[in-house]
């Protein structure tokens, strides 16, 4: 409606040649906004407010206007930034909206900083007096007053009292007809300027202090210009508190016949009016959605800071010593001159050596350096002339915008107040939203971690309202009597919700959880042997309702586990949950007076796991199967072969290994025999022996490295046997 509204607001305005302006007068700070004496006051009270519960409201004001108008509208100062930001203004039949004009706000800082003295960043006396260098003052002590010009202040360490450490003292330096003069200003009564401006000066900054914190709203005018009589519309949104609701739930009675009464939902909406203006027969709605808000200081006038660039100055030429060396000084010349202008500006420039006119036959060389003197000012001059200050301000205001573009509002419910709403300023009130029956029971809920030994009573509640129902506390009422206070949360059109309010103190219950491992199947995939192992997550829930008269329906929560089905439920509970969601089953159960009754959810999940086949032995695979798992022949029998030729290799590496001892003690006794010959006679008989025996066993040797290298052969050729028929094996 309001989008219609302002497309063909503007059609008019286009088709009348006009355009809206806004203009900002410049004035002095916390003065009213200029009034046009020739233009009456119009009064647009507020007619419609939408609260969202974003934390911000919509305003709606309407009103006629005959001829020219002002419309004067006062806002908190807080406000002004989101009145700047959502203002709609609407002249319904044809008129002109000649612009909005409001009191600008400068920066204290900036405007303290406008003053004779500046106390923008709230200094200290000593730093105030530092500030006054060059001013008259008398300061009076307790036993003397002094007059003079303030040269400076200081602090001076030195011992109070009897305190052993030093403690920083404060003094003043006047220049006094008698000589310079320090005062303490620790033992000063009272200070007087000389000088009646500064003191003027002093009282103004003090004041705009003063002014600035009490100024707390602002003027902003809407001007119109039309003839005859018109209906003229404004639109704003600023923040506001967000609105609450309570609800009361009402159980029937219990009756004996069948059929009961349905619970009675009473819905309230907590509205606060802290605005300044009353609302006065206002229609009102309410909005459960959150739209996306943000906030922009629009109304504070923004300062940028502009570089601070050197003033191109001629360099002071110096004599140059006209010998061969003469290129080495130019260039060194240049490059001074550049380092003093360019480096004060922060600025890069290239130090290559410029290109000089050519000289006339028989000028001297420094004409050169003349030149190149002329050249470097000029390309501090362009360079000053090309730099825009002005292009990071661009590029932050095209990215501010970028980022507004890219907000979205989404899909909101709204409660709209049949009748007009009247609250005053500063007040607040309840307002009904709902009131109707909704379809609910009675229930004693055992929730997810609940361990006992009583369950909460409930009330099992689907909105069939027709209305979205907003998050907040409900107050439980059992016929006549209070029974508790619960929580709700958001719930749309058709959801349930479980709302527990007290203790069920005649329901006992336990719940008992364990956890069982079997393996179930076992085959071979690519020579690895794949277990397919069940765990079962077994949850039991006994109910003992104990109360004499009265039957409970019992709803029961179980956590759901990642990965896992549930495959069973046990007595007096439907074969499937009566609910479910991605965290939990709920199971009903219907328990009679003193009767007992039993929740019994299994949960299973499988896992796959491998392993070398040769780790295991074919006893150990016969023990899987006799626990129930399957495991076929044709697995047993392909283990079976695979052990053959892992026994194969098994011999190969028990022959090597034998062979290996017999060459290690054929080793150690030559070790012997060469430590013996070592010190016996050469020409002796058992010199000769030890020889032939040494010879006799370097035979042996040759042998047992020959068989042992045979036997390493045929030992990978057995693994290599077995590797080959576990690559491809997979059997069922």
């Amino acid at each position: 409606m309001l989008a219609s509204i302002i497309r063909s607001t503007l059609a008019l305005s286009l088709a009348a040649g006009l355009l809206a302006t806004v203009t900002v007068p410049t004035m002095s700070h916390a003065q009213p906004a200029a009034k046009s004496t020739d233009k009456p006051a119009i009064d647009l009270p507020i007619r419609k407010i939408t609260l969202y519960r974003s934390g911000v409201a919509s305003f709606e004001r309407s009103g006629s206007v005959t001829g020219d108008g002002i419309a004067s509208i006062r806002f908190r100062t807080e406000q002004v930034n989101d009145i700047l930001k959502s203002l709609v203004v609407l002249d319904l039949s044809g008129g002109t909206i000649d612009g909005v004009n409001y009191a600008s706000q400068e920066p204290l800082a900036k405007r303290l900083s406008s003053f004779g003295i500046d106390i923008s960043d709230a200094p200290t006396l000593p730093q105030v007096l530092a500030r006054l260098r060059g001013s008259r003052l008398t300061v009076q002590t307790a036993d003397k007053t002094v007059t003079g010009t303030i040269m400076g202040s200081e602090t001076r360490p030195e011992a109070v009292g009897d305190a052993t450490q030093l403690v920083n003292v404060p003094y003043v330096t006047l220049i006094t007809e008698q000589g310079i003069v320090s005062v303490n200003l620790n033992t000063a009564r009272s200070f007087k300027l000389e000088d009646e401006k500064l003191n003027a000066e002093l009282m103004k900054a003090l004041a705009a202090v003063a002014e600035y914190r009490e100024d707390r709203t602002k003027t902003v005018d809407i001007r119109f210009s039309g003839t005859g009589t018109r209906s003229v519309q404004t639109t704003y949104v600023h923040a506001a508190p967000v609105w609450k609701t309570s609800y009361r739930l009402v159980l029937p009675e219990t009756k004996e016949d069948a059929k009961q009464d349905k619970p009675l939902m009473q819905g309230w909406a907590i509205v606060e009016n802290t605005t300044d203006n009353d609302w006065t027969d206002v229609q009102l709605s309410l909005v459960s959605g959150r739209p996306a808000s943000f906030q922009m200081n629009l109304y504070e006038p923004i300062f940028t800071t502009r570089p601070m660039l050197s003033v191109p100055v001629p360099q002071t030429l110096v004599g140059q010593v006209y010998d061969d060396a003469s290129d080495v000084q130019f260039d060194r010349q240049v490059a001074e001159a550049g380092s003093n202008v360019l480096n004060k500006s922060k600025w890069q420039v290239n130090s290559a050596k410029p290109s000089a006119a050519p000289m006339m036959a028989g000028s001297p060389r420094g004409s050169a350096g003349r030149s190149a003197a002329v050249d470097l000012e000029s390309v501090v001059a362009d360079s000053a002339v090309g730099f825009d200050p002005a292009t990071n301000m661009y590029a932050a205001a095209a990215a501010i915008t970028s980022a507004a573009a890219g907000l979205q509002t989404g899909e909101v419910f709204f409660f709209r107040l049949s009748r007009p709403v009247t609250i005053e300023r500063q007040r607040s009130a309840m307002l009904p939203i709902v009131s109707q029956t909704i379809e609910g029971r009675r229930v004693s809920i055992i929730g997810v971690n609940d361990s006992g030994p009583n369950p909460m009573r409930g009330v099992q509640m689907t909105n069939d309202t027709g209305l979205q129902l907003i998050a907040g506390p409900v107050s439980i009422f059992d016929g006549d009597s209070y029974a508790g206070d619960a929580q709700m949360g958001d719930t749309s059109k058709g959801d349930k919700r479980l709302l527990s309010y007290s203790v069920d103190q005649d329901v006992l219950f336990t719940r008992d959880a364990s956890i069982q491992q079997q393996i179930t199947k076992l085959r071979i995939v690519n020579g690895l042997l794949e277990s397919s192992v069940v765990w079962r997550d077994l949850t039991k829930i006994s109910i003992d309702n104990k109360d004499e008269d009265k039957p409970r329906t019992i709803i029961a929560e179980v956590p759901k586990l990642t990965g896992a089905e549930l495959v069973t439920t046990g007595t007096n509970a439907s074969s499937k949950p009566t609910e479910t969601n991605a965290n939990l089953y709920r199971f009903e159960s219907q328990v009679a007076a003193k009767s007992k009754a039993d929740i019994i959810a299994t949960q299973e999940r499988v896992e796959v796991s491998t392993a070398y086949l040769m780790n295991y032995s074919v006893d150990q695979l016969l023990a899987y199967r006799t626990t129930g798992a399957k495991l076929s022949d044709a697995v047993l029998n392909a283990f079976r072969k695979a052990q053959d030729l892992q026994a194969t290799i098994n011999n190969h590496n028990n022959t090597i290994s034998q062979l290996d001892n017999e060459r290690g003690e054929i080793t150690r006794d030559q070790d012997r025999i060469r430590q013996n010959i070592g010190s016996i006679d050469r020409n002796s008989d058992y010199y000769a022996r030890l020889i032939k025996k040494l010879s006799e066993q370097e035979t042996q040797v040759e042998s047992l490295d020959a068989r042992i290298k045979a036997a390493r052969i045929d030992e990978q050729k057995a693994q290599q046997a077995l590797t080959d028929y576990l690559a491809n094996l997979s059997v069922e």
